[in-house]
């Protein structure tokens, strides 16, 4: 889709973005596990399942800042659906921040992180090593989403991690 060149900003906005209607079929992410080599290390040694908010406290998406004329666009909220570590999120709420809003439009949601939703290995880029996080399945669950009243888009994906708790803080 071709996104307006100035977007209202008088210099060039360039962006990329997902576009999606219902016969898209879903978006698959993989958000990495940074910086916990806590959890790499027990992953490695043991089979045991390590739930996803061990590692993530937030995960927000965010759809691109656009016009939207036909009134009936796609709403991030109503209809979208998302699985994080394979299962399904019970909900969403729009995040009230600066920034988050587009021509009067809330553009970004804080997806809860199932409570069972658990962390996995992604071995695609190298036989020998590994990289541990969680999968993002984001689909568009309402069939009344088309390509002419306005696709559904996601422009950003942000997450929060913790650390791990027996590091020490050096910050006085």
């Amino acid at each position: 889709k071709k996104i307006e060149r100035y977007g209202g900003l008088r210099y060039i906005d360039s962006k990329k973005a997902y576009y999606g209607i219902y016969t898209s079929g879903p978006l698959e992410l993989f958000l990495p596990c940074i910086g916990r080599d806590d959890i790499s290390q027990r992953m490695q040694v043991s089979s045991e399942e390590i739930l996803a908010r061990e590692c993530f406290q937030n995960i927000v998406v965010c759809e691109v800042n656009e016009k939207h004329p036909t009134g009936r666009e796609c709403d991030l909220n109503k209809d979208l659906s998302f699985k994080m570590g394979g299962v399904k999120s019970r909900g969403a709420k729009p995040v009230n921040a600066t920034g988050a809003f587009y021509w009067g439009r809330n553009i970004c949601l804080r997806v809860e992180i199932p409570p069972e939703s658990v962390l996995y290995k992604d071995t695609t880029r190298t036989k020998d090593e590994f990289e541990v996080g969680i999968s993002l399945t984001i689909s568009v669950a309402s069939k009344s989403v088309n390509l002419r009243s306005g696709p559904c888009s996601i422009s950003h994906v942000v997450w929060e991690q913790s650390i791990a708790q027996n590091i020490k803080s050096n910050i006085i």
